[in-house]
């Protein structure tokens, strides 16, 4: 188990930090859309034949393995260097491999959490509220994964960004009813 957890952040940018260790370049931008994958989808085991034909679509089928296997190498060189447990980050077998969700945090899970909150308590407490989304606001630092174009980022990209923008107007709406007049125009602003 490691001591302390990889911090992903996938909105307006990509990049995982551990400490003192920023890893913003991965061996290819297929590994990088796979590690993205992975951390976004946490929470599920993945077949290998699924992320090597979604990832590798255009290559034959022993070919599209054979980069799976090399881009995983590449990830656990990175994520689980010399002196991490093998298998602490990357979980993986012959044919299902994970993320370990307790040695993993992202800023879009955060994000998701700081919504789901604000819903919560929506209709009985607006100060806990408007606390949440100015959390989720604060998170949200650009759209999900730039510079990426497989299917699912753009689904998930506009999911996000959907979330990001009701939570601006629910946010000037209860300032203007609270006459908070700064974090009206805030908001506005980033809108």
């Amino acid at each position: 188990m490691l001591t302390t957890q990889w911090r992903f952040e996938m909105l307006g940018h990509f990049c995982a930090k551990q400490e003192d260790i920023h890893l913003t370049r991965f061996r290819t931008q297929k590994t990088a859309a796979l590690l993205a994958y992975l951390v976004y989808f946490a929470q599920r085991s993945h077949s290998r034949e699924e992320l090597a034909e979604k990832l590798w679509a255009d290559q034959e089928k022993n070919a599209a393995r054979n980069s799976l296997r090399v881009a995983l190498a590449s990830l656990r060189s990175q994520l689980e260097p010399p002196g991490t447990p093998s298998g602490s980050v990357l979980i993986t077998d012959r044919t299902f491999l994970r993320l370990n969700p307790e040695s993993i945090l992202s800023d879009v899970t955060e994000f998701e959490a700081a919504l789901h909150t604000a819903r919560r308590f929506a209709a009985t407490d607006s100060a806990q509220t408007v606390s949440a989304l100015k959390s989720a606001v604060a998170l949200y630092q650009g759209e999900l994964l730039p510079g990426f174009y497989e299917d699912w980022v753009l689904t998930e990209r506009e999911r996000l960004a959907n979330g990001y923008h009701d939570a601006l107007r629910t946010l000037i709406k209860l300032s203007l009813q609270s006459k908070d007049r700064p974090l009206a125009l805030d908001m506005t602003l980033r809108s």
